[in-house]
């Protein structure tokens, strides 16, 4: 059973200083053109959920959880599965293909962002499957000539005492390896909470990288720094006195520490912060950018919210850029050149059921589009493309019943859509 999967579409003292910064109640709306660029269905694959796209190439490539199909050696379908995809999605054609579809031993349920060598081979998790059904590192390289299959390589599966069933995918290191965290498992004697590892992109190396005691439930991506230490965030912790979550840090060496504790009991300027979520980026000067998905102010009127943080890597302090009152959230952020941040949220918009939004440096938040029924449920982040256009998935919607979900109620099998001035 996956722990807190957190997948429900419809269906302290910290050892650092910890400084809120609110923003005024700056909320501004910005006219973007939303387009619906595809409908997810039972043999492209369906339900994408927390990874965001990767774009590479006038080309986008991604996962999706259930659905898609087998393929041959030739890259022809070979009958379907429901165990999730990689795809490719060229948006001139436009075109989508399967890469590869999972049948089990090789992984099943893909989830978390892809990254890419400059080989163009992809790099991912599945959340299980593989040798133990405790999900799989996979390596993903292109045919080397037309019309032939990409060929996936399974670098690793989970044992448990190593890690089991990771969230969130891999980064690559300065030094070329790759580097992420598992929900659950890990090297403690209960299994429980997850672990960090690093791992080669031969998979002949695998390392296991223990967190801080206490700080369990890793499902967001980790960045490394030019100097190999890894930062990632934790859901909860630090066990057993609280459940805040924890910012941590792993030297070259192993060492592990905590750089911030979020704490849920109003406390930071009487504010609440907990329960960091999605994908974390750090800019060229070490700051660390995120969200957290429980935010509350101090006030009887306002309704827990998502906050978009920033850790100052010169004060070692929280500054929180824009709270969200109301909203939900699991997409994390991304950051463009001038440091506005992106991200979405499934309940907010003109209709309640999701938006893009942006917030900038100084904390304005900007509702780029509202989403509609058409593109249901964006659990997964945005991209930007080098033009500037938005780029992300919806989990549900879209005019396709979906037959191989069968958990989910017939409302679509998801959407990719776009996001243009």
């Amino acid at each position: 059973m996956l722990r807190n999967l957190r997948l429900e579409i419809y269906i302290g003292v910290a050892t650092v200083s910890a400084l809120i910064l609110l923003p005024s109640s700056s909320h501004a709306q910005q006219s973007y053109k939303l387009n619906q660029e595809l409908q997810f269905d039972d043999s492209t694959g369906s339900i994408p959920l927390t990874g965001n796209l990767l774009y590479l190439t006038q080309q986008l490539f991604g996962a999706t959880y259930a659905g898609g199909s087998l393929v041959d050696a030739n890259g022809n379908a070979a009958g379907l599965s429901d165990l999730g995809e990689i795809f490719q999605f060229i948006p001139a054609a436009p075109f989508i293909g399967t890469l590869h579809g999972f049948s089990g031993p090789d992984g099943a349920h893909p989830n978390g962002s892809l990254v890419a060598d400059s080989q163009g081979s992809l790099y991912g998790t599945t959340q299980i499957g593989g040798a133990n059904n405790l999900g799989t590192v996979f390596k993903l390289s292109p045919p080397a000539s037309t019309g032939q299959a990409w060929t996936l390589t399974t670098l690793h599966s989970f044992s448990g005492s190593d890690g089991a069933n990771p969230a969130a995918g891999v980064t690559i290191g300065p030094n070329g390896n790759l580097y992420g965290t598992t929900m659950n498992g890990g090297p403690s004697p209960s299994r429980i909470g997850g672990s960090a590892y690093t791992l080669s992109t031969s998979g002949t190396m695998f390392n296991v990288l223990p967190l801080p005691q206490g700080c369990v439930g890793s499902q967001s991506n980790v960045v490394v720094d030019p100097t190999g230490n890894v930062i990632g965030t934790t859901q909860f912790g630090p066990e057993p006195t609280d459940f805040s979550g924890c910012m941590f840090k792993i030297a070259p060496n192993g060492t592990a520490t905590i750089l911030t504790q979020y704490g849920e009991a109003p406390q930071f300027g009487g504010v609440a912060i907990g329960e960091p979520v999605g994908n974390i980026v750090r800019d060229a000067i070490g700051n660390i950018y995120g969200m957290a998905e429980l935010a509350q102010r101090n006030t009887p009127s306002s309704a827990p919210g998502i906050a978009v943080y920033k850790r100052d890597t010169t004060t070692k302090d929280l500054i929180v850029l824009a709270v969200l009152d109301g909203l939900q959230s699991q997409s994390g952020v991304v950051r463009d050149g001038n440091g506005t941040l992106y991200g979405t949220t499934i309940n907010g918009g003109t209709g309640g059921i999701g938006s893009v939004f942006s917030v900038s440096a100084s904390g304005v938040v900007t509702t780029l589009a509202s989403l509609s029924a058409a593109n249901l449920a964006p659990v997964g982040g945005v991209v930007l493309d080098p033009t500037g256009n938005l780029w992300g998935t919806s989990s549900l919607g879209g005019d396709v019943v979906c037959t191989t979900a069968s958990s989910v109620v017939p409302v679509g099998c998801g959407t990719i859509f776009s996001l243009s001035r």
